[in-house]
C-alpha cells in the first residue's frame, strides 16, 4: 500500500490586520535575499501598501507573471532562479522564493519553490481559494486546460495573510472563494454514502465533520461577510471569512491529503475551463457554484440542493449554464458525459449516464 504522508498548509502561518508588516522578519528566518514573483496588479497592490519602500537591507529581485501556470512557465521562472543565484552568488543570491498574488500565483511559486528547492513565503492577495494553503500546483496548458496536479513533499513554509490586503478584493471574488470553500463538504459527500467513524477512514470522517461545520459557518455568515467588505469595513466576520476560505479550508484538504476531493463540482469546473473558453471571465469558485448543483442532484440530496440554490439566489451569483453564457444544453452534456467517463469520474454506461442527465438537468 502507497504510503501518502499528511502535510497540513503552512510551518507557519502568520494573519493579521497588519501581517504585512512581519515580511522583514520572516524572510530573514530563511536569509536575507528575496525572489519576487507576483502578478501585475499584486505588484501595483504591494506598491500601494508602501511594501518595496521599506529600508529593509535586504537584496531582492522581482518577477512578473501573468496568465495560468504552465510547464513552460514552471521552467522558465525556475530557470531564472538558478541563473540568477549563479550569477549573483554568496550574499548575493536569492535565498527566499515570494510569491504574492491569487490562486495562479500561489500555484507557479508553490512549483517553482519546490523544483528549486528554496524556502517560500506566500502572501494571498484574495480569499478566493485555498491555494495559500495548501502543498500542490494545479498547472494548465496557455489556453486555461487542467494538465496535471503536482503533490509536494513538504509544506509550505510560511503564509502571510494580510487583512488590508484581502479587503482590496471585489466581493465577486469573495463570494467566488466562498463557494469554493463550500465545496468541501458538497464534494466530500459523493455518491451519497454515509460517512461515519465505524464504515469510514477515519480521517475522512474528521474531514466531513470540519467540512459540514465550515459549510454551515459560510451559509451563516457568508453574505454579512460581503456586505461588511462592499462597506470597506473589517469587521470580525469579514477576518472570520478570510481565515475559513484560506486556513480552514485548507486544513480540510490537508486532512484529505489532498486526494479523494475533487468530484463532480470540480470535474465541471475543469471540464468548461478546458472546453469553452467563452466562460473565461468567471472565477473558479462561480463555475465550482454552478456544479454543486450537479453534485448534490447526483447525489440525489435535493434538500441540500435547494439550500445552495437559495443561497446562490441570495449572493447572486451564477446557478445554471445559462448563467455561464452557455446555451446548447444537450451538447454541452453529451461533452461533459465524454469527459466523465475519459477522467474516470464515472464509469460510464446508460444507466450512468442517464443518472447524470438527470444530476445535470439541475443546471437548467
Amino acid at each position: 500500500m502507497e504510503i501518502i504522508p499528511y502535510r497540513f498548509g503552512a510551518g507557519r502561518f502568520i494573519f493579521a490586520e497588519n501581517a504585512l508588516s512581519s515580511l522583514q522578519e520572516e524572510i530573514r528566518r530563511y536569509g536575507t535575499n528575496a525572489f519576487f514573483l507576483m502578478g501585475e496588479k499584486a505588484f501595483s497592490l504591494m506598491e500601494q501598501f508602501g511594501l518595496f519602500e521599506q529600508e529593509t537591507g535586504l537584496v531582492s529581485e522581482r518577477e512578473i507573471y501573468e496568465g495560468f501556470p504552465t510547464e513552460e512557465e514552471l521552467t522558465e521562472c525556475k530557470d531564472k532562479l538558478m541563473a540568477l543565484k549563479k550569477r549573483a552568488g554568496g550574499a548575493q543570491a536569492p535565498t527566499v522564493l515570494i510569491g504574492i498574488g491569487g490562486g495562479r500565483i500561489m500555484d507557479l511559486a508553490k512549483a517553482v519553490a519546490a523544483e528549486s528547492a528554496v524556502p517560500l513565503i506566500l502572501i494571498p492577495t484574495s480569499a478566493a481559494t485555498c491555494a495559500a494553503y495548501s502543498p500542490l500546483s494545479v498547472l494548465y496548458s496557455k489556453e486555461g486546460k487542467v494538465e496535471k496536479v503536482l503533490h509536494f513533499e513538504k509544506e509550505i513554509d510560511s503564509v502571510i495573510v494580510d487583512g488590508r490586503v484581502l479587503t482590496t478584493e471585489s466581493a465577486r471574488l469573495l463570494k467566488a472563494g466562498i463557494l469554493d470553500a463550500m465545496a468541501k463538504y458538497v464534494e466530500i459527500l459523493h455518491g451519497g454514502e454515509e460517512i461515519t467513524a465505524e464504515n469510514s477512514r477515519i480521517e475522512k470522517y474528521f474531514a466531513k465533520k470540519m467540512a459540514e461545520d465550515l459549510f454551515l459557518f459560510l451559509e451563516e455568515k457568508g453574505k454579512d461577510a460581503v456586505y461588511a467588505l462592499e462597506r470597506g469595513e473589517y469587521s470580525k466576520t469579514l477576518s472570520d471569512v478570510f481565515f475559513s476560505n484560506i486556513a480552514y479550508t485548507g486544513l480540510i484538504s490537508g486532512l484529505m491529503r489532498g486526494r479523494g476531493q475533487a468530484a463532480l463540482a470540480h470535474v465541471f469546473y475543469n471540464f468548461l475551463r478546458g472546453h469553452y473558453p467563452e466562460t473565461k471571465d468567471f472565477y473558479h469558485g462561480e463555475m465550482v457554484g454552478v456544479g454543486l448543483l450537479l453534485e448534490t442532484r447526483w447525489n440525489r440530496d435535493r434538500r441540500l440542493e435547494e439550500r445552495l440554490k437559495q443561497f446562490l439566489m441570495e449572493m447572486d451569483m451564477a446557478k445554471s449554464l445559462f448563467d455561464l453564457g452557455l446555451e446548447r444544453e444537450e451538447e454541452v452534456f453529451e461533452a461533459f458525459y465524454r469527459y466523465c467517463v475519459e477522467k474516470k469520474s464515472i464509469s460510464g454506461g446508460e444507466e450512468e449516464k442517464e443518472k447524470l442527465r438527470d444530476a445535470f438537468s439541475a443546471l437548467s
